[in-house]
């Protein structure tokens, strides 16, 4: 008898240490990561925001960086993974209900290998884990060790009525400087705010790069708006930049990078 348990727990104590968390992703960069390293079984629920079809079959817990702590509870998870800009007074109705809250930093490119290292010891992918930090690390390395000359001055439009742009705490700026990029409302604000008409004519930007903007909006503002004197879109020098790789911090956004500079240099 104590031979079978002796090997009952030889063939399933390394299952005890390894065992994934099970948890909800209230980020659509995080749920991303989460399908990279392969965990998408960990995965018991989402955002609204996460609307990937490898993960359209679970309930939604909540909303971009809000949860719905009665629908959190039911999915069973353990874990809510959120981006660390994004604080909820729910987190301590689920803390009680012992559900741990995993933040993970996105102000800058740096964050990402950690955040897939972190990721990987959650879902009991490490190994994985670690081989896309490399990956990750190395790109960004590459893209550093070699910037281009002088950098072009660009706007960063994620609206234009009104104009709204991002400050240098967003990581859309980490990374245009890794392209050769710089956002000239780096320093105008925090996060995304709005910016003045008159800022961009004051700081008369080489290019307009814009995310997210529709086709219609952005033709009707810069040409017959009040955008449309700016020389940077007389001289048509602006780049739309894809919403799917800029606005979330995976790996994918270090190629749109190598793309960019490529484009603009």
């Amino acid at each position: 008898m104590n031979k079978i348990k002796f090997l009952w727990l030889f063939l399933f104590f390394p299952w005890w240490l390894t065992a994934a968390e099970k948890v909800v992703s209230l980020s659509p960069a995080l749920t991303q990561l989460v399908m990279m390293l392969d965990g998408v079984p960990s995965l018991c629920g989402r955002s609204s925001a996460c609307y990937f079809p490898e993960v359209s079959h679970l309930p939604v817990v909540g909303d971009l960086g809000r949860p719905f702590p009665e629908a959190v509870l039911q999915s069973g998870a353990t874990v809510v993974l959120c981006d660390a800009v994004h604080p909820e007074a729910n987190w301590a109705v689920l803390s009680r209900c012992k559900v741990r809250v995993e933040r993970f930093a996105t102000g800058d490119i740096g964050a990402l290998p950690e955040n897939l290292r972190r990721l990987g010891r959650l879902l009991g992918r490490e190994e994985r884990a670690a081989e896309v930090a490399a990956e990750v690390a190395a790109g960004i390395a590459r893209l550093r060790s070699c910037p281009p000359g002088k950098p072009v001055r660009a706007a960063v439009l994620f609206g234009v009525e009104p104009v709204i742009s991002c400050g240098g705490d967003v990581f859309i700026s980490d990374v245009l400087h890794l392209a050769g990029v710089e956002n000239i409302a780096g320093n105008a604000g925090q996060g995304y705010f709005i910016l003045s008409v008159e800022y961009l004519y004051r700081e008369n930007p080489d290019w307009i790069l814009t995310i997210g903007i529709p086709g219609a909006v952005a033709e009707q503002a810069f040409r017959h708006g009040l955008l449309r004197q700016l020389p940077a879109v007389k001289n048509g020098r602006i780049i739309v930049l894809d919403a799917d790789r800029w606005s979330r911090l995976t790996p994918e956004i270090i190629n749109a990078a190598v793309e960019l500079r490529r484009r603009l240099f």
